[in-house]
Formats: C-alpha cells, structure tokens, sequence
C-alpha cells in the first residue's frame, strides 16, 4: 500500500469510463493523490487512471497511451497498481502481458510493475 508520494511520483490506477471512482485504489487516489472525480483517463493529481472497465482491446489501447505518457515524460515516476484485477475482474496474466513483449518492445524505465505483472509467460 502506497500512503504517500515523492513530488516525481504518479499513483497509477484502473478507473472506469465516467470517472466514479467508488472503490479500490481509484477511490484511494481520489481521497490522496488528486485524482478529480470524472477523470476516467489520463494524468489528474498525482494520478494517472487508465479505463479498465472494458474489454480487453480498448484497455490495452489505453495501456498504450499510458505507455507512451510514460515515455514522454522521463522525470516522473509511474507507480502501476495491479490495474483490471479488482472490480474489472481479469486475472492478471491477460493484463500484465500488455506491458511485456511482444505488446510492449520496451517497457519505459519509469514505470514501476506491481509484483503480480513481474513475470509473464507470452
């Protein structure tokens, strides 16, 4: 559990589309780190959400944006809760394949992974 953040530092987390973020790290976000209630997507706070409350192709387009976030922006620190394995219920291999090869060539050395997308079988 992450209680505080470093000035650098963003709180990563699944978020549905309208933005109600009425559990889990969303709801932490919102209550801690700025996320601003609406914000389905992006960078809000301290917080970037990312919509995991859809199928698995349009997440992993929203994975791919994030990813590219991350790129474009090497002086912060991405901090990726196990996004899609709460309420959205997927297991966490068919999310954590998307950070990994061949989805994901080379993962931006910003982005820290939950220990749960750590080691993926393709």
């Amino acid at each position: 559990m992450i209680n505080e953040l470093k000035p650098n530092q963003i709180f990563v987390v699944g978020t549905n589309y309208r933005g109600e973020h009425a559990a889990g790290a969303a709801l932490y976000a919102e209550q801690h780190f700025g996320l601003q209630h609406g914000c389905a997507h992006g960078l809000s706070g301290q917080t970037y959400g990312i919509v995991t409350m859809a199928n698995l192709s349009r997440i992993s387009d929203y994975i791919r944006t994030f990813i590219e976030f991350a790129r474009f922006n090497p002086d912060k620190e991405f901090l990726l809760t196990p996004i899609g394995t709460g309420i959205a219920g997927y297991p966490a291999q068919e999310i954590a394949i998307f950070f990994h090869p061949p989805f994901c060539m080379e993962l931006p050395f910003n982005i820290v992974l939950p220990e749960e997308f750590q080691e993926v079988k393709a």
